[in-house]
């Protein structure tokens, strides 16, 4: 998907500045997923890593074929220095669903969905060709 942002200027008026003249820029996030598995327990800990977005609200969901799934852990976004956010969400699985298909959707109020989707036996297999 490419990335799509809208920079509108602020207008100044006479002496001072005017909130009228204000508009929003906002930044489509990137949407990536990894995985970390826990072999002692038989799950992993799926990640979904949603980077450079703005504005800061934003709603991420998990889902799967059969419906949603509670989100383990959603960190509180961060800053980058260009001013975007980078936010990160958890979910626990079981090793024996590695065929299912896991899918993170991402929402922001002022753009459409943005969502990655992967087979948690896809996402091991990618990752140890990386090497991580």
């Amino acid at each position: 998907m490419s990335r799509k942002v809208w920079v509108l200027l602020e207008h100044h008026l006479h002496e001072g500045r005017s909130n009228e003249g204000s508009a929003v820029v906002s930044v489509v996030p990137t949407v990536k997923m990894s995985v970390h598995h826990v072999p002692s327990l038989h799950v992993a800990i799926l990640t979904c890593h949603v980077q450079t977005f703005y504005p800061e609200a934003i709603e991420i969901t998990w889902q799967g074929r059969k419906g949603c799934f509670r989100t383990c852990e959603v960190f509180t976004p961060t800053q980058n220095p260009d001013g975007t956010f980078s936010q990160d969400s958890h979910i626990l699985v079981s090793t024996s669903e590695d065929r299912r298909l896991f899918t993170c959707q991402v929402w922001c109020e002022t753009q459409t969905l943005v969502q990655s989707s992967m087979q948690l036996k896809e996402l091991t297999e990618q990752q140890e060709s990386l090497g991580e």
